[in-house]
């Protein structure tokens, strides 16, 4: 508020800023006025993407970022969009509640993914993104079951009171002075479905891809229905791994129109389905010592200052399978650990950021880091690896899988220093 008085100010500003251009000047204090309006008048994330439009602030944000930069700062924003719906749903929020709940959220910045990996994101979640190719998930769904056990309110937004607060039991069976109040209700479920798929359809920049599966009994009006009543169907026979082609009379497409495929019924001659299915299903049980090595794992993930890990290490081995000496040598490895050479990492004193079993995507890869640590004295992040083997350096395999975590935590902080090690049951830390 107080640069945005100065600027209106043309004597003050002219004091103040006196090296910029008039013009400039002016045309900033009315940006500032319109975003403030926005803010004041909008719920956090319509202001925000206002503003982003507006004011072109990802392009900016790209053009004044270096280049190795740029895909983490426009993540960043778009992140930042995302973050204005996971608050009260984006609504009902002053801009300093709003600023207050993101403080006390401790929301980490998105990490870097590969240019053609495929992201996986609710319908909310996705809101203020956009993509060149969006793929709508199992449109084709079910009736909803009837609710039981609710509070059913109608609370005109205009009244200082709710007209209808009462326990239902059953929607099936509401109630004849109920009907009115959980028909407006079911009105509004229908509503903000409509209000989701628009959503959902307007995140695609050049193709909207829609799937779905038979379902004993569809709802009327699911997403899927709603296609196929726009759009043409389309019958295909296949024949092994090749479609029919297209009839001689077909009729072109235009490019506003859009078709269903219906993917009939196929049998897969000669495969042996009950042969694929047990070698998906059936796996190899783990050794004893990969059983040891998952449990010492485990015990290490659930390590705080009030666990005593001694009191659950039975229990724990129990669930891998491991008898009382087997679940004592798992906890005998996990103690030594944490009073080994690496036992800094788990000082409070010494670190102020940690986290176990922490995913990162890179490459088109899941990664899962043992244990990340940030020390605090150093600025110096710690990637962690827990090796029951004694040298687990000497394995080629072993070292390339760690080096990749490094890249991966290093891609996501580029401008910080990276480090891996390996933590061995022995107590020792080996950096590479």
């Amino acid at each position: 508020t107080a640069w945005v008085d100065v600027l209106q100010n043309s004597e003050r500003s002219a004091q103040v800023l006196c090296w910029l251009d008039a013009d400039f000047v002016s045309k900033t204090a009315a940006q500032l006025l319109q975003c403030q309006k926005w803010l004041a008048e909008l719920p956090p994330h319509d202001a925000l993407s206002a503003i982003y439009e507006k004011l072109d602030v990802q392009a900016k944000f790209g053009a004044a970022s270096p280049p190795s930069l740029r895909q983490r700062v426009r993540g960043s924003l778009q992140a930042l969009l995302a973050a204005a719906l996971q608050s009260s749903g984006g609504r009902f929020l002053t801009p300093h509640a709003w600023v207050r709940q993101l403080k006390s959220a401790h929301l980490q910045a998105p990490q870097t993914a590969a240019l053609d990996a495929v992201r996986l994101m609710t319908v909310h979640g996705a809101k203020g993104l956009e993509a060149d190719t969006v793929l709508l998930l199992d449109c084709n769904t079910g009736n909803r079951k009837a609710t039981t056990l609710d509070v059913l309110v109608d609370w005109p937004g205009e009244q200082m009171a709710p007209a209808t607060f009462a326990f239902l039991r059953s929607e099936a069976n509401a109630p004849a002075c109920l009907l009115p109040a959980l028909q407006n209700e079911q009105a509004q479920r229908e509503r903000e479905e409509i209000n989701a798929l628009y959503v959902s359809m307007t995140r695609a920049r050049h193709q909207l891809v829609i799937s779905g599966h038979e379902v004993a009994k569809a709802a009327e009006l699911n997403p899927w229905k709603r296609f196929e009543a726009a759009g043409d169907r389309v019958e295909e026979a296949w024949h092994g791994d090749f479609a029919q082609p297209a009839p001689a009379n077909a009729q072109p497409v235009s490019d506003a129109s859009f078709h269903i495929k219906i993917l009939p019924n196929t049998a897969l001659a000669g495969i042996n389905t009950a042969q694929i299915a047990t070698e998906l299903i059936v796996k190899p049980a783990p050794s004893e010592s990969a059983r040891i090595g998952i449990c010492m794992h485990r015990l290490l993930e659930l390590h705080r200052a009030n666990v005593d890990l001694s009191a659950i290490a039975a229990s724990i081995g129990a669930a891998f399978d491991l008898n009382a000496a087997q679940s004592s040598q798992a906890l005998a490895a996990a103690q030594t650990i944490l009073k080994g050479a690496a036992s800094w990492a788990w000082d409070a004193a010494v670190i102020d950021w940690q986290a176990n079993e922490v995913e990162l995507h890179a490459h088109g890869q899941l990664l899962r880091i043992d244990r990340l640590v940030k020390h605090a004295a150093t600025q110096t992040w710690w990637v962690l690896d827990y090796k029951s083997n004694a040298a687990p350096q000497r394995i080629p395999e072993l070292r390339e899988q760690l080096e990749q975590y490094k890249q991966a935590v290093q891609l996501a902080h580029p401008q910080q220093t990276v480090k891996a090690a390996f933590i061995t049951a022995q107590g020792a830390l080996i950096e590479i």
